[in-house]
């Protein structure tokens, strides 16, 4: 990857300098790293306010509410989690804060639930069934609320930055069932060859 990376600024140069126009790369150069931390600067305001809510929604017993709605759909979709294990609890909370777009409170919730659910593998060298489903269900979770895309877009100017997520929405939800049916194909055909 850093090889592609390499050759991509290389050829911008050799571009620039046939076309005549390095004086886009200089201007580049001086000013692009500013706007990127003032972009970050702004990005993490917003991540801030989210979780903030986020954080309130759980002390409210918010997430707990959600979380108890999906439960059923996250049973049939990891059969090898008992219920009442901590796994299924952070499994189910990384998941809803995914599906609520706030992908940055699911990483705490996310790796407890790979500790949890590597407590229940019984082959502690290689991913569970339920490690691999729940790598590709949390990649691939249905967004209800795109907070980052939504202020990504309004930092960019756009005139209405909430017009993606009816877009957004179907393409996860598509994306979430393709994943699912071929996790479980897999899932299938490892099963019938053994350990």
């Amino acid at each position: 990857m850093n090889f592609i990376w390499f050759a991509i600024i290389v050829l911008s140069i050799i571009t620039a300098a046939i076309t005549g126009k390095t004086n886009l790369i200089n201007n580049s150069i001086l000013t692009s790293p500013a706007e990127a931390v003032m972009f970050c600067f702004k990005l993490m305001g917003n991540m801030c306010l989210w979780l903030g809510i986020m954080r309130i929604a759980e002390k409210a017993n918010m997430i707990e509410k959600i979380a108890a709605a999906v439960k059923p759909a996250i049973m049939r979709v990891f059969p090898e989690i008992p219920p009442d294990h901590p796994a299924f609890r952070s499994v189910t909370m990384s998941l809803v804060a995914n599906m609520m777009g706030i992908g940055n409170a699911a990483t705490a919730f996310g790796l407890k639930a790979m500790k949890e659910l590597q407590k229940l593998n019984p082959f502690k060298d290689t991913a569970s069934n339920s490690m691999c489903m729940f790598i590709v269900v949390n990649s691939f979770m249905i967004q209800l609320i795109h907070t980052n895309t939504i202020f990504i877009r309004n930092l960019l100017g756009s005139k209405d930055p909430t017009n993606v997520m009816p877009a957004i929405t179907l393409a996860t939800f598509l994306t979430l069932i393709a994943g699912i049916i071929i996790t479980k194909i897999y899932e299938k055909i490892y099963s019938k060859r053994g350990p």
